[in-house]
Formats: structure tokens, sequence, C-alpha cells
């Protein structure tokens, strides 16, 4: 690593706490992560990556993401608890965010006012990657006009689009039904320079881990359980100040 490159180092559960981090990486953690990730938020504002995949988080886990306001890359995958309202003020108070990827696990959480706070707030997107998500066009037409540094963008299972962004150079569309390949052609005809990869085939289901559903249950008790809790906690911290 050349001399003043940031330094990239992975914070894992059993760990402790490191103040002089870049980098977060939390998945496949199990226990709540939310009192985690607003310490952390407290500790260490100068984080530039933070990757949330399939652990227990809420918009309080958010809340304290978006205390880093010099983050760069946000991944959000298959976090179920979370929605509209934290992504929102993750991109109202990180605006040097440059690569967002989101998998919405199809919860319909988020959705288009995350994303239309994305494309108020973020100016320098360059990469956005969006899977089970569903979007109107509304939302992406402003992603659009606003954040005109997209360069990279990947979609898995939308109905409709927009590529009306004059920097995109990759397109990726993968299983979104109501885009037809009739819909790519006339892209690439117009935008001869993109590189655009359509995958039409068929939607797979929501989870392969086995059709008895017994996980999933279990799941959906644990969030009726912590509602309540997330709630009060997430309006504590919206009325705490900095």
């Amino acid at each position: 690593m050349h001399k003043g490159a940031r330094e990239r180092s992975k914070l894992c559960a059993a760990c402790d706490w490191f103040e002089e981090a870049s980098n977060f990486e939390g998945d496949w953690v199990y226990g709540d992560w939310d009192d985690s990730l607003v310490r952390i938020g407290c500790l260490n504002g100068g984080l530039v990556e933070i990757h949330l995949e399939k652990v227990q988080v809420s918009d309080v886990g958010l809340v304290g993401v978006a205390r880093c306001l010099r983050l760069e890359t946000l991944h959000v995958v298959k976090t179920a608890e979370c929605s509209n309202v934290g992504l929102a003020m993750v991109a109202e108070r990180c605006r040097l965010l440059r690569k967002v990827h989101i998998d919405g696990w199809r919860t319909n959480r988020i959705g288009d006012d995350g994303l239309a706070a994305i494309a108020k707030h973020c100016p320098d997107l360059q990469e956005l990657v969006l899977i089970g998500v569903y979007p109107t066009f509304s939302s992406l037409a402003a992603i659009a006009c606003n954040c005109r540094n997209l360069e990279r963008l990947a979609l898995c299972g939308l109905e409709r689009s927009s590529f009306g962004v004059s920097n995109l150079v990759k397109v990726k569309v993968k299983k979104c039904r109501k885009i037809t390949g009739r819909g790519v052609e006339w892209v690439r005809e117009k935008r001869v320079s993109l590189a655009f990869n359509y995958d039409d085939s068929e939607v797979e289901a929501l989870d392969g881990s086995g059709s008895d559903g017994v996980g999933e249950l279990r799941m959906v008790w644990q969030r009726l359980r912590q509602t309540l809790r997330r709630r009060l906690r997430l309006l504590q911290l919206i009325t705490t100040p900095d």
C-alpha cells in the first residue's frame, strides 16, 4: 500500500472497536447490531466503508451509520428491518457517498423515498446496485437527473427503469420481468457506448433455504417482539443532539 493510502481494517463481532479503522463489515453475525452501530458512529465518524449483510439491524443502526460523515461506500444487504427512514437519514448526512448497494429482500421497506433522498443529497454517486427493491419511475428519474457522475447501475427485479444519465458507462439488468428485450435493444441503439448486461431469466425464490418456513416464522416473531423497542430507541436518537 503506497504512502498516504487509507487503512482498510475489518472489524468483527468478536473484536473490540478500533477508532482508527476506515472499513466496517458485518455479515452473518447473530445478535442485535443496532446499539453497536450507534456506538461505532460515536467512536469513529471517519469510517468510509460499511457493509451490512444478513445481520439483525434496523433504522436505529442506520442512525449510527449516519454519524459517519465521510462515508463513501454503503452496502445494506438483506437487512429486513432497514427502511426508507434509515436510508434517508444516511443520505442526508453522508453526502460523500459514491457506492451504494441495496438488497431489499423484497420486503418493500426500501423504495422511492430512500432513493429520492440519495438523489437529492448524494450528487457524487458513481455506483448504484438495487436488488429486490421496487422503485417507481420518479425516484429513478431523480437519480438520473441529479447524480450526474453515476457510471455503473445494476438492477435486479425491477419493473421499469431509466437510463438518462450522461456519464453512465455500465448497466446490468437482471430478472426484471417488465423490461423486455425490445426495450433493451432500443437503449443499445440510443447509447451505443453503454455496456449493457441483460438477463431475462426467471426471478428466483426469496430464499432457497427450505420450504417449511420455520426460519421465516421465527424471524417474523422476533420482529414483532422488538418493533416497539426499536421505535422508542429511534425516537430517542432522533431527538438527541450529537
